[in-house]
């Protein structure tokens, strides 16, 4: 969860209006990041899974 130091300068930075809209999807948003990481870490997983299989058929 994010410090409540760091919460309480969100209104000065991205006015109250975001800061509430924030706040209030901030644990959507987390899960959001978390699908991003996961697909682009198995996306990875994929294309190196696809070369080495090609480096087995080449050699």
């Amino acid at each position: 969860m994010v410090g409540g130091s760091a919460l309480s300068l969100l209104p000065g930075i991205l006015g109250t209006g975001a800061t509430a809209v924030l706040i209030q999807y901030i644990q959507v948003l987390a899960y959001l990041g978390l699908v991003v990481i996961f697909g682009f870490t198995g996306l990875t997983a994929l294309k190196l899974k696809r070369e080495q299989q090609l480096q087995k058929i080449s050699s």
